[in-house]
């Protein structure tokens, strides 16, 4: 089975089961460089839905997908209260690598990683990438799409972030291989 096949499946089972809680709880579930733009609404159509969060499907449960056109340095909070300065998407959500994962050995490449660790996707001739980072960028065409990486690490977002500038994957070992998650400093290292 393919990556891409695994990470569809396991989002759309993450997508049933957000569904079913959502209707438990009477709620509904939402939640290589150029400059990214906002494009302007030319309909009175109602507004979409808010983008979803790292690891999450929009309503309906089809997979997102969801393009990185921006990575910046800004600071996170670790899960002691520290406040420590790692990449961000363009959306302010934290980005991580795996210590011991590579293009070469994948170790995030099971649905049960997937599901909880989204791979950073992106299109280096459009990625922006902000002042003070200096760790190399390129992009690994797997399994049908383009994840970025550093350094030689493939990047991931945490679904368990639920805010911008939170880390709580940073420093929790992996259950799907070797190493530990960590948040990515700007010249792509991960963070101690």
């Amino acid at each position: 089975m393919t990556i891409h096949k695994i990470l569809t499946t396991a989002l759309l089972t993450t997508a049933v089961l957000l569904g079913a809680t959502a209707c438990s709880a009477g709620e509904s579930a939402t939640d290589s460089s150029a400059k990214p733009s906002a494009k302007p609404s030319s309909s009175a159509a109602p507004a979409p839905a808010p983008a979803p969060g790292p690891g999450q499907v929009p309503p309906g449960g089809a997979p997102a997908e969801l393009l990185t056109t921006a990575l910046e340095a800004a600071t996170v909070t670790l899960a002691d209260g520290r406040g420590v300065t790692a990449l961000v998407d363009d959306r302010g959500f934290s980005v991580y690598l795996l210590t011991d994962d590579s293009v070469a050995d994948p170790q995030c490449n099971v649905p049960e990683c997937l599901g909880f660790w989204s791979p950073v996707t992106g299109d280096l001739a459009a990625l922006a990438v902000g002042e003070g980072i200096s760790g190399e960028f390129a992009v690994w065409s797997h399994d049908g799409f383009e994840q970025l990486t550093i350094n030689g690490f493939p990047l991931y977002s945490f679904g368990g972030d639920n805010s911008a500038g939170a880390a709580g994957g940073h420093g929790l070992n992996s259950n799907f291989g070797e190493g530990k998650w960590s948040i990515v400093a700007p010249d792509g290292t991960a963070v101690q």
